[in-house]
C-alpha cells in the first residue's frame, strides 16, 4: 500500500514538473535567451579581460562567505548578501516559475505545497547552475589545502544550496512563513561558518539542515492561525474616526511622470528587479575590487559592470514603449509632438540609470587609475550607449537581445582600447 502511494507521489511529481517545465520554456524561452547572451557577452566582451583571475577571486569570495576566518556577524552578512544575489537573479523569472497566466489552472490539481516546492526549486537549480560555480571553484580551492576542511565546506555548501533553493521556491510559491525558518537557519549556518572545534561546526550545520527541513514539511499548514485571525477580527473595536488614505501616491506628480511611473509599477514590466540589480551591482564590485587590491584588473571589471547595468536599462525602456503602444490611439488625439514621448523617456532613464556610471567609476578616481579626462568620456559615452538602448527597440524582440549585447560590447571595446589604454 505504502508502495502504491509512493507510486502515485512520485507520477504526480513528474506530471507537475513537466508542465511546469514546459511553460517556463514555452513562455520565458525570450527571456532565458537573453540572460545567457548576457552572461556570454560579458565573457566575449573583451579578450584583455583575465577571466581565470576574476573566477579564481570569485571562488576566493565564496569561500570566505562558508569557510572564512571572519567572525559570526561577518558569516550571516555574507549569507544574507548571497541569498539576496540569489533572489534577485530568480526574482526576474518568478512570474514564468509560478505558472503565469497557466497559474489558476496549476492550482485546482491536487497537488502538495512541498511537491509544489520541490517543482519551483528542481526548475530554479537549473537557473541558478552560473551562480553556484564560484562556490564550486571555493571548493576546489579549500580541498587543495586541507582534506578536512573540504569536507566542512562541502556539508556548508550543501546546506546553502538547500536553504537557497527553499527560499527562492518559498518566494515563488508565496509561502512567506516558509521564509522565517529559513532566516533562523542562516543564523545556524553562519555559526557553523566560523571558526571552532569540528563538532560544533557540525552541529550548527545539521540544527541549520534541520530548521530548513521542518519548514519545508511544515509549508502550507498554519496551525491556529485562522482561528486566532478569526477571533481577532471578531473582538477588535473599530476605530472611531478613520482618517482617509491618499488612493494614488503618484498624484503629486505631474501627469506625464506619473504615467510613466506607473508602466514601471506593473507586475510583468520586472523594472523593479532590474532597479535593485542596478543599486547592488556596484556595491558587489566595489568588494570585489577591495580584493583585487584596485590593480589594473579593476578597469576591466568596472567597464563590464557598466555595461551590464546597461542591459538592465532595456527593461525600463520596453515597459514604456509597451504602455505607450497601448495608449496609441489615445495619444494621437492630443497636441504632441512624434518626439514628445521619446524626449521624456529618455529623460528619465537618463536620470535614473546615468548616475549608477559614477558610482562605478568613483573608486578608480580615488585611486588614480582613471583621470577626469576619461571619467568625463565614460559618462558621456555611456549616456550615448543609453541612448542606443532606447533605438533598439524598433528590433524584433527575438533579435533585440542579439542588438543590446552587441552594442555594449563595442561600448566595452571602445573603453578598454581608447581611454583607459
Amino acid at each position: 500500500m505504502s508502495g502504491l502511494r509512493s507510486t502515485r507521489a512520485s507520477s504526480g511529481f513528474t506530471f507537475f514538473f513537466k508542465l511546469r517545465a514546459r511553460y517556463l520554456l514555452h513562455a520565458a524561452k525570450a527571456l532565458l535567451m537573453q540572460r545567457w547572451m548576457m552572461l556570454v557577452g560579458a565573457v566575449l566582451a573583451s579578450p584583455s579581460i583575465p577571466f581565470v583571475a576574476i573566477f579564481l577571486q570569485l571562488g576566493h569570495l565564496s569561500m570566505a562567505v562558508l569557510a572564512g576566518p571572519q567572525g559570526f556577524r561577518a558569516h550571516l552578512i555574507a549569507v544574507f548578501a548571497a541569498q539576496t544575489g540569489f533572489v534577485a537573479w530568480s526574482q526576474g523569472l518568478c512570474r514564468f516559475l509560478r505558472g503565469g497566466n497557466f497559474r489558476p489552472f496549476l492550482d485546482t490539481l491536487p497537488i502538495t505545497p512541498q511537491t509544489r516546492l520541490l517543482t519551483a526549486g528542481a526548475l530554479l537549480a537549473a537557473l541558478d547552475l552560473p551562480l553556484f560555480l564560484p562556490f564550486v571553484i571555493g571548493g576546489i580551492l579549500t580541498g587543495a589545502a586541507s582534506l578536512s576542511a573540504l569536507c566542512l565546506y562541502c556539508m556548508a555548501l550543501m546546506v546553502f544550496a538547500g536553504l537557497v533553493l527553499v527560499l527562492q521556491a518559498a518566494l515563488v510559491e508565496r509561502l512567506i512563513p516558509l521564509c522565517i525558518a529559513i532566516f533562523v537557519a542562516d543564523f545556524l549556518l553562519a555559526g557553523g561558518c566560523v571558526t571552532q572545534p569540528v563538532w560544533s561546526r557540525v552541529l550548527c550545520l545539521i540544527g541549520a539542515a534541520g530548521s530548513g527541513a521542518a519548514g519545508f514539511v511544515l509549508a502550507g499548514r498554519e496551525p491556529g492561525i485562522g482561528a486566532l485571525s478569526a477571533w481577532l477580527s471578531a473582538h477588535r473595536r473599530l476605530p472611531r474616526h478613520v482618517r482617509a488614505r491618499p488612493v494614488d501616491r503618484l498624484a503629486r506628480l505631474s501627469p506625464v511622470l506619473r504615467v510613466q511611473l506607473r508602466s514601471w509599477l506593473e507586475p510583468e514590466s520586472g523594472v523593479g528587479v532590474v532597479l535593485v540589480i542596478a543599486l547592488l551591482l556596484p556595491i558587489g564590485l566595489w568588494v570585489l575590487l577591495s580584493v583585487f587590491a584596485y590593480d589594473g584588473r579593476s578597469i576591466p571589471v568596472m567597464i563590464v559592470g557598466m555595461a551590464l547595468v546597461s542591459q538592465c536599462s532595456l527593461a525600463p525602456f520596453v515597459a514604456l514603449d509597451t504602455a505607450h503602444r497601448r495608449a496609441k490611439a489615445f495619444i494621437a488625439t492630443l497636441p504632441l509632438s512624434r518626439s514628445f514621448w521619446i524626449r521624456r523617456d529618455l529623460a528619465l532613464v537618463l536620470t535614473v540609470f546615468a548616475p549608477s556610471a559614477f558610482v562605478f567609476v568613483l573608486p578608480l578616481c580615488l585611486h588614480a587609475l582613471v583621470s577626469p579626462v576619461a571619467l568625463i568620456v565614460i559618462v558621456v559615452s555611456y549616456a550615448l550607449l543609453l541612448v542606443a538602448m532606447r533605438s533598439s527597440l524598433r528590433i524584433d524582440t527575438r533579435w533585440r537581445p542579439m542588438a543590446s549585447v552587441t552594442l555594449s560590447i563595442l561600448w566595452v571595446s571602445f573603453i578598454l582600447m581608447e581611454v583607459t589604454a
